[in-house]
């Protein structure tokens, strides 16, 4: 996105896996808020270089001020799991625009995010290398129902090697038909 021709009013852009490194950790993040609870989830899958999920995270959380600060704290929790999971090379994609640009910039960020911000800047410094990509809604479906499906289930955990029912199928098209167990 962003590269190549301009999007014409109408024109769907379809978002594909993206390959990575052999040895790069795709880390996607996204958050889901349900307003009748007051209630954030957190939706964070890992995935090896060919699209194999290895690990997803589900949390949920009631004291988060904002739908931005959700996700800023969902790109946190990200970056903390990849090393949590000693991992040397990351992307860590989500959807959240203005988020990766703060992340992105050289500066001080100076909103009521900036916490957030540091915290993911200082701890992302711990990996080999680590790079933030934004990706769009589509690209990230796997994340989000993974968010989504923590606030149903109002839990917290980790899961190993395998996806919850209600995020296979997003997930098999966010990796392009790739086997994901």
């Amino acid at each position: 996105m962003g590269r190549g021709k301009p999007q014409l009013p109408g024109q769907r852009i379809v978002e594909r896996w993206r390959p990575l490194e052999p040895d790069e950790i795709k880390i996607n993040f996204d958050g889901a808020f349900d307003k009748q609870i007051f209630k954030y989830g957190i939706g964070i899958v890992c995935r090896d270089s060919e699209g194999k999920i290895l690990y997803c995270r589900l949390e949920v959380n009631n004291r988060i001020p904002t739908t931005f600060a959700a996700k800023a704290l969902a790109c946190v929790q990200a970056v903390r799991m990849g090393l949590d999971l000693s991992y040397q090379r990351v992307v860590v994609e989500g959807d959240a625009l203005s988020i990766i640009k703060k992340i992105q910039r050289n500066e001080n960020d100076k909103s009521m995010l900036s916490p957030y911000i540091i915290d993911i800047k200082t701890l992302s410094k711990n990996f080999n290398k680590c790079r933030f990509r934004r990706i769009g809604r589509k690209g990230n479906e796997t994340a989000h129902a993974i968010a989504q499906e923590a606030l149903k289930l109002n839990i917290t955990t980790y899961m190993e090697g395998q996806s919850l029912r209600t995020v296979i199928t997003p997930a098999v098209k966010d990796a392009k038909d790739l086997e994901l167990s």
